[in-house]
């Protein structure tokens, strides 16, 4: 299983789908290791909703810095793509939540390292 770019009390959660299609989001200029968690999941909602998106079989956060990838089990999702990013839209709204309630927080040193070991953070 694979972790994901999300923690809860300093520990990664694990991606519970070993089989999965992973829809991930770059995180582009505009976003960065200034910005709070709830700015940047907003910012990875708004992405999928706007299908600015990679979809694959494995996890680019897990390889890259500077993007969050969510997993879909494939089990659970259509094979239209717009189903797909429904399903990613609600998991982002869901992680998106349990920010705001403070029960998980980003993996910021992992999503953000090129940008930390640049900044000096």
């Amino acid at each position: 299983m694979a972790s994901t770019v999300f923690m809860s009390d300093g520990e990664h959660l694990l991606g519970p789908y070993e089989d999965a299609i992973w829809v991930t989001v770059i995180l582009h200029k505009e976003i960065g290791p200034i910005d709070g968690d709830e700015h940047i999941m907003q910012y990875v909602v708004d992405q999928i909703k706007a299908h600015n998106v990679i979809t694959g079989a494995c996890s680019l956060s897990s390889k890259e810095a500077g993007c969050i990838s969510i997993a879909l089990p494939l089990n659970r999702v259509s094979g239209h793509y717009l189903g797909l990013l429904e399903h990613a839209e609600a998991i982002a709204n869901w992680w998106l939540e349990q920010i705001r309630k403070s029960t998980i927080q980003l993996d910021r040193r992992h999503i953000f390292l090129c940008h930390t070991l640049f900044l000096g953070l």
